[in-house]
């Protein structure tokens, strides 16, 4: 992070309660992927029972819970993000457990269970602040239920979370205004658009929900689904209708782009819906269309999972890590590194290392050039010793050339898929 709004010195935007998570498990464990990875999966099984209880809500029918966990399993970013230390199964789990508390508020009117479910969806922007989804989503419901005073109430709880954000670091007026400016220079903010465009992004969400396989099936089988069954479901589930409606319209008006990660955020409801119109359908006897729809999306699915699942284990991704093993095992202690983030794997306990996603921010944000000679006079300023470049950032800064400056192409024979520059000190 050297050279990007002194984010070498302190970093002040980070996934607050996520990265706390991981920070506790590296104390306790030492550095290892896999205790990190099984983080977010721990959050994908305790979104299980949680699911089930929503299901049950609507449907006295037991023998559909399993269907529904099976379609939430399936669907690929479930497995993707189940696997890897990202934050979207701590917001899946978090959203869906302050929904039900709110769901029972709306039929008992207790007052503990509004301020409860308030302070967990604030737990979920402390752990990234995409959780203001959630948030969103029900002050909505609770103003279109007028209940505007709850609503006000549980807004104003929530906010406890966009606090802990914004000041968990902060010791000085100095603190923050170099947290504001790394946050209005990172990526996803200065690029993206926040002004009167993003009320026209509702319109451009067909591109998340009909990105690729997985999104397309999932997709399709929602409107097999629930669009027959509509009168049920408006009859019979109409406030998780609205609320799952609202979270999509929070989803994208608040999030980067159409990143299809973000599917996840309404994932949960959007099954939950699904299975009680499967029910419904099956009740009346309708049951051809609702069934293929299923089936076409668990056989496309997990068919999908497991190809790229193999086909990142046998090929590209696993050679790389292969090559950058060998790298570190070539290059000396302590050295200095500016190098593509997957070296932090092999590498971490042995090098300093640099990633070189921050450069690229620098090339957005307009401090830096997307060529050879700016990133290496770059790296030659903040003292890097190695660069290590795979083939993305090479053709990103276009470097096809041996020698730039006082750093010198290094040749390793067993590496194919990255070029590693040395610096060189240059004579007198």
């Amino acid at each position: 992070m050297r050279g990007f709004f002194t984010a070498e010195k302190q970093l002040f935007v980070y996934h607050k309660l996520f990265q706390i998570q991981g920070a506790w498990l590296i104390t306790w464990f030492g550095f290892k992927p896999y205790v990190l990875k099984s983080l977010s999966l721990i959050y994908v099984l305790g979104t299980l029972p949680l699911l089930g209880l929503l299901y049950r809500r609507g449907s006295s029918n037991k023998k559909y819970i399993f269907l529904l966990f099976a379609l939430f399993l399936a669907f690929f970013h479930t497995m993707n993000l189940g696997f890897v230390f990202r934050p979207e199964t701590h917001l899946v789990f978090w959203g869906l457990l302050s929904y039900l508390l709110l769901d029972s508020y709306f039929e008992s009117r207790k007052k503990w269970l509004l301020l409860t479910s308030a302070f967990i969806s604030g737990i979920g922007i402390a752990t990234h602040l995409n959780g203001v989804v959630f948030t969103g989503a029900s002050v909505l419901l609770l103003w279109l239920y007028r209940r505007w005073w709850a609503g006000l109430v549980f807004g104003t709880v929530a906010t406890w979370g966009l606090l802990f954000f914004f000041t968990f670091d902060v010791r000085s007026w100095a603190d923050l205004h170099q947290l504001y400016l790394q946050l209005t220079n990172w990526r996803d903010v200065s690029s993206g658009k926040y002004g009167w465009e993003s009320v026209f992004r509702i319109f451009s969400e067909t591109s998340r929900y009909f990105h690729s396989p997985p999104e397309i099936v999932y997709s399709i089988m929602l409107l097999l689904l629930i669009f027959p069954a509509r009168k049920h479901v408006i009859q019979f589930h109409k406030r998780t209708l609205y609320y799952t409606g609202l979270l999509s319209l929070c989803v994208a008006q608040v999030t980067h782009g159409h990143n299809t990660n973000y599917l996840m955020y309404a994932l949960p409801f959007m099954l939950v819906l699904a299975t009680w119109s499967f029910e419904e359908r099956l009740s009346v006897n309708h049951w051809k269309t609702p069934v293929a729809a299923i089936g076409v999306f668990l056989v496309v699915s997990w068919g999908y999972d497991i190809s790229k699942f193999w086909g990142a284990y046998k090929t590209h991704s696993h050679k790389e890590m292969q090559e950058l093993e060998v790298i570190t095992e070539i290059l000396p202690e302590k050295a200095n590194v500016l190098s593509h983030h997957m070296l932090i794997f092999p590498g971490i306990e042995k090098l300093r290392i640099q990633s070189l996603v921050t450069y690229r921010d620098k090339v957005e944000n307009g401090l830096l050039q997307a060529t050879p000679e700016s990133l290496f006079n770059e790296a030659n300023k903040f003292d890097i010793d190695y660069v290590v470049l795979n083939k993305g950032n090479q053709d990103f800064f276009n470097t096809i050339q041996n020698t730039y400056g006082s750093f010198r192409f290094m040749p390793i024979p067993q590496v194919e898929n990255f070029r590693v520059y040395q610096r060189v000190p240059t004579k007198n």
